[in-house]
């Protein structure tokens, strides 16, 4: 597998390329246990989502934004002809779910697997109950900015 930044921001990839369709596994993190049982038989793209990890953080970065930059470096490494197949979890899934609603021609996603996403206004009415969210404080800590400086 290589790895590479792309796109217009940065955006850290992993790749493997063979003659099968790109599998595009997106929130990074999550795959990194199913990538090396893929690897061998199926080219496989995996992006850091933006504002993740090493990729940096664009000016915007709602689900269409964050999508459109991730395809934009797809297309770089395999062309704008390829047909892709979009596997996404948990916030990747939101992407790619975005992706398939905005349905764009040029994106040339052909079939998704969209994996453990909560509809959003079941996921914040959860919210509201402070003893339900406990266990999922994770997720509105990705909804605000933290000051990791103070945290020990």
């Amino acid at each position: 597998m290589s790895r590479t930044w792309l796109s217009s921001i940065r955006i850290y990839v992993c790749h493997a390329t063979h003659y099968t369709r790109p599998r595009t596994l997106a929130h990074n993190f999550r795959w990194r246990h199913v990538i090396p049982l893929l690897k061998d038989k199926h080219t496989l793209y995996v992006p850091e989502l933006p504002g993740y990890g090493l990729s940096s953080i664009p000016a915007k970065a709602d689900k269409r934004t964050v999508g459109n930059l991730i395809v934009e470096g797809l297309q770089s490494v395999f062309g704008k002809e390829r047909k892709v197949v979009w596997i996404g979890h948990d916030r990747g899934g939101r992407v790619g779910h975005r992706m398939l609603v905005d349905n764009k021609p040029e994106h040339n996603i052909i079939s998704a697997m969209l994996l453990d996403i909560v509809p959003t206004t079941e996921q914040w009415r959860s919210f509201a109950n402070p003893a339900a969210s406990v266990g999922r404080h994770n997720l509105n800590q990705l909804a605000s900015k933290l000051d990791h400086a103070d945290s020990t």
